[in-house]
C-alpha cells in the first residue's frame, strides 16, 4: 500500500449540454445542445494499492492505482437546469488513478 494523496479540481469549466446520451450521439433533439458549466472537485485519498499494468485492448500501457476517492459536483446550464451533489462530498468504495495510454488517446 502507498500512502499519498491525489486532486483534480475545475471550476466553471464550458461545456455543452447535450440533454441525453441518445442526443449527444446522433443529435435528434433540437437544439441539439446548450452552453453548461461544471464545477468538481476529486480528492484521492491514500492509502493506495500496488499499481496494476494495462494489458488491453491491443496496444494500450500503462498502470493504474486503486484508492478511496471523495467528490463533489456541479454543473448549469443555458435552460436553467441546475445540479449539485451532497456538499459534504460523497466517498467512493474506491476510485483510480494513473496513466493509460491506448496509442490514440492520453490521458
Amino acid at each position: 500500500m502507498k500512502e499519498g494523496t491525489a486532486r483534480m479540481t475545475a471550476r466553471h469549466l464550458r461545456v455543452r449540454d447535450f440533454f441525453n446520451i441518445p442526443n449527444a450521439l446522433f443529435h435528434l433533439q433540437h437544439p441539439v445542445s446548450v452552453a453548461a458549466t461544471v464545477s468538481f472537485d476529486f480528492r484521492w485519498l491514500g492509502p493506495a494499492t500496488d499499481p496494476s499494468a494495462i494489458t488491453g485492448p491491443p496496444g494500450s500501457s500503462g498502470r493504474l492505482f486503486m484508492s478511496p476517492v471523495t467528490g463533489r459536483w456541479s454543473a448549469k446550464s443555458a435552460k436553467g437546469f441546475r445540479f449539485r451533489s451532497d456538499p459534504s462530498g460523497t466517498t467512493s468504495v474506491f476510485g483510480q488513478l494513473g496513466r493509460v495510454r491506448s496509442g490514440v488517446f492520453s490521458h
